[in-house]
């Protein structure tokens, strides 16, 4: 009630009125001043209480749309780069040594006769030893390509996102999406599972469910609310992005203009 202003005292502490009429009149405006605050105060509980679950169901959503959404673009986009490149390499690698066996005359029809290859056979430990680099090359070559891989699609995703406060977010995304050890093959991003969007799902019914049960509450079946009768303002039952304050829950929401509502 910005602009407002409210006349109360304490009629126990106050100077007695010697006119009976100013009296009644500072009487009666104290009392409804009174009045006023309290369901002022009233209305502020029932206000906040939309205001969180609101808050809930538009984090959930934002969740599930729009930072999950880019995730798994970034898990796709990474899988199908790292091997296209590492099947060009490869590609690369068999041409060239077809090229030079050919070249250095070492088939015989079908059959290669590699001039190392005995040598090889003959001495387990230096087979072992070759085996081992080999292995060692190629896994260098695999975390080089896949890091490589990572880092140039994490910034070409992140250039999208217009907020930089979240380029950090992103960016710790990215990066635990795309750790070491996390198989190519795995479908989702880091952190997310069925079991993730089970619960994500059951945080919006629930919100869904409550933001019903607030309706019920304070909105009588003739459709005039409840709120509006005794505080004469609407309960909102939509909001925003700008209606929920980042300082509520301590979690500053992506841009979404989607507004939540409730179902009905």
């Amino acid at each position: 009630m910005a602009g407002n202003s409210y006349a109360i005292y304490n009629e126990d502490a106050a100077v007695p009125f010697d006119n009976k009429e100013v009296r009644a009149r500072f009487e009666a405006k104290c009392k409804a001043d009174f009045r006023a605050i309290y369901k002022r105060i009233e209305q502020v509980t029932i206000e906040r209480a939309y205001r969180i679950v609101g808050m809930l169901e538009q984090t959930a959503q934002m969740l599930k749309q729009d930072v999950v959404t880019r995730l798994q673009r970034f898990n796709d986009a990474w899988r199908r780069q790292v091997l296209w490149l590492e099947g060009a390499i490869l590609a690369i690698i068999l041409v060239t040594f077809l090229g030079l066996t050919i070249w250095g005359g070492l088939w015989d029809g079908w059959s290669l006769s590699l001039p190392f290859l005995e040598i090889l056979t003959r001495n387990n430990y230096v087979l072992y030893g070759v085996l081992f680099a080999l292995l060692a090359i190629v896994g260098f070559a695999h975390f080089r390509i896949r890091r490589w891989a990572a880092n140039k699609i994490a910034a070409k995703l992140i250039a999208e996102i217009k907020d930089a406060d979240l380029h950090p977010n992103y960016q710790r995304a990215f990066a635990k999406t795309s750790r070491w050890w996390r198989s190519l093959l795995w479908p989702y991003p880091a952190g997310w599972s069925k079991n993730t969007a089970a619960s994500l799902e059951e945080v919006v019914d629930e919100s869904n469910a409550y933001i019903q049960k607030l309706n019920d509450e304070y909105t009588n079946p003739s459709g005039k609310d409840h709120a509006t009768t005794t505080f004469g303002k609407q309960v909102p039952t939509q909001w925003n992005h700008s209606d929920l304050p980042q300082n509520e829950s301590g979690i500053r929401l992506h841009d979404n203009s989607n507004a939540v509502t409730s179902k009905n």
